[in-house]
Order: structure tokens, then C-alpha cells, then sequence
């Protein structure tokens, strides 16, 4: 199994800001066969689950409208992997809800509480595990298509906490990888 990864940024106006987003297509060949498949994966924090009122002199929409021109843009960008963060307030029926006219019509959640992180795709995921201990946010692995995709939300204002929770995701990719498995760590 060989894997690469390859980005695309897409520059764009939002509420009079520039914003530029990473689309990524990780290509994976099993086998070295001749044949390759393309996945198109996104990972994005919707800040507070698309539940923010906009404040004066906020760059960004309020919750609503955010959502609105969220899933337009994912509308256009057609991603088949979407590693999420900062669910609030999202249970996984409205995870499915919400992503299956994407065609992603698979989904789960790590914990269903806030700054959940949840992953959706377009083919069936297998959850391999959901681990919160010495994280900030959590870690949810999941399999789909054949890739072990990681979602996690590192610790926004402690360094070393960070480099704790980097030292957790990699004591779960380096046996993955060693096994020449594709790996995708999102977040």
C-alpha cells in the first residue's frame, strides 16, 4: 500500500474576508496495482457548532447563516471524507441529516457533548476507537475506504498539553503505518 497526498486551496470571499480552504485528494494504491483511487477529504472546525451569534466586529456570519454557506461551499467542493470539530450541540442524527444530500451519507460522533469532533463519509466507518483521557477534545478513529482516518482537536492554549496529545495519535499511526496501512490525521 502506498499513499500521497496532494492540496488544492481554494481562495474565496466570506463576509468580505478572504478565506482559503485545503482540499486535499489522498491517493492510495493497494498492492501496486496500476489502478489508483482518489479520495477528496476536508477537515473543518465550525466553530461552536455553527451556534454563534455574530458580535460586533466579528469577521464571520452568526451560526445559522455560517451553516448556510458551509455546506454551499461543501455543496461545490464535493469532498468524500469530512473529519469535523467543534460539533456542539450535533447528535449524530443531524450529522447524517446534514451531510447525507452531500452523498456522505455515513457518519459518527465521538462523544455527543461539546467540542465534539465527528467524522463523515461516503462509505461505511468502522469505529476502531474513541479516546478522551489526556486529550483536550478527544480523538475518534475510524476506518473507511480502507483508510484509518483520525479526527482530533488539539488543546488551543497549552503547548505541552499538545505535544502529549501528538505523542497519543502517534503511538496509534506508527504501528498503522509500519503496516504500510494509509493513514489520514485530521484536524
Amino acid at each position: 500500500v502506498s499513499a500521497g497526498i496532494s492540496c488544492m486551496s481554494t481562495c474565496y470571499r466570506f463576509n468580505g474576508m478572504l478565506r482559503i480552504f485545503m482540499l486535499c485528494t489522498a491517493v492510495v494504491t493497494v498492492g501496486g496495482c496500476a489502478s489508483q483511487t482518489s479520495t477528496r477529504v476536508l477537515s473543518w472546525n465550525v466553530l461552536v457548532g455553527f451556534t454563534t451569534q455574530q458580535q460586533e466586529g466579528d469577521p464571520w456570519p452568526e451560526g445559522a447563516r455560517r451553516q448556510e454557506r458551509a455546506f454551499e461551499f461543501l455543496h461545490e467542493v464535493q469532498p468524500d471524507i469530512i473529519g469535523w470539530q467543534e460539533l456542539n450541540g450535533w447528535t449524530p442524527g443531524r450529522l447524517g441529516a446534514s451531510t447525507a444530500p452531500l452523498g456522505l451519507p455515513y457518519g459518527v460522533l465521538l462523544k455527543e457533548r461539546s467540542y465534539d469532533l465527528g467524522l463523515s463519509s461516503k462509505w461505511p466507518i468502522e469505529v476502531v476507537e474513541r479516546h478522551l483521557q489526556g486529550m483536550h477534545h478527544g480523538l475518534l478513529h475510524g476506518r473507511t475506504n480502507g483508510i484509518d482516518v483520525f479526527v482530533v482537536h488539539f488543546s488551543p492554549g497549552n503547548h505541552a498539553h499538545r505535544l502529549r496529545e501528538i505523542e497519543q495519535v502517534m503511538v496509534r499511526v506508527e504501528p498503522l503505518l509500519a503496516a504500510k496501512r494509509p493513514v489520514l490525521v485530521m484536524g
